[in-house]
């Protein structure tokens, strides 16, 4: 696992779920299916281009999956020292992104979220990454002292502060819980090239 303490002084949670092999070739089959069943269905509301169950259409069962869920977030509890508390996993659903497909910047803040996780079942190096979105404002005074963000590397978290938006750095299997009111997104796939 690893904590990332400093993405917008916002705690992130990022470890491998090392997901069985059923589980994840029978949650892969069933993504492929629900596709092939409403491959034009996007949300009616999200103002983006991407395939998505998180209105309709998300007849997955998600049972075994959800037990490596739960596991990582009593880790993740444990370790932010969380004070024992009941909680709910509520309304998994995938998002299915092709040549074209975009989310775009967004939030789960509201209805008492705390946190939002993201699981990356299938990804190729070369996919856009999940991008987080500074809402601190921070950023505005070095984007008027060009001098000095250049001094800091964008691509660590660390530094994350200096800049608008950090994509972060995630593979196939990755995991990540972050607090739901922080803004993230995906930019455009590569409009030349399928990721089947």
């Amino acid at each position: 696992f690893c904590m990332i303490n400093h993405l917008f002084s916002q705690p992130i949670w990022k470890t491998k779920l090392n997901l069985d092999a059923k589980v994840r070739d029978d949650l892969l089959q069933q993504i492929q299916l629900n596709y092939q069943q409403f491959p034009d269905y996007k949300h009616p509301n999200w103002n983006c281009n991407v395939h998505s169950t998180c209105a309709e259409n998300n007849n997955l069962d998600y049972t075994q999956f959800i037990e490596y869920i739960v596991r990582e977030y009593t880790n993740f509890s444990t370790l932010r020292s969380i004070k024992l508390h009941s909680y709910s996993i509520t309304g998994p659903w995938y998002n299915y992104y092709l040549r074209s497909s975009n989310q775009e910047l967004h939030t789960h803040g509201g209805d008492s979220k705390m946190y939002s996780g993201v699981y990356f079942l299938r990804l190729n190096d070369d996919h856009p990454k999940i991008t987080f979105y500074n809402n601190s404002g921070s950023y505005l005074y070095y984007e008027a002292q060009q001098e000095l963000s250049n001094l800091y590397d964008r691509n660590n978290p660390d530094h994350s502060n200096i800049f608008v938006s950090h994509v972060l750095d995630v593979k196939e299997d990755d995991f990540i819980l972050f607090p739901a009111y922080l803004g993230h997104g995906v930019y455009i796939q590569n409009p030349y090239r399928d990721w089947e």
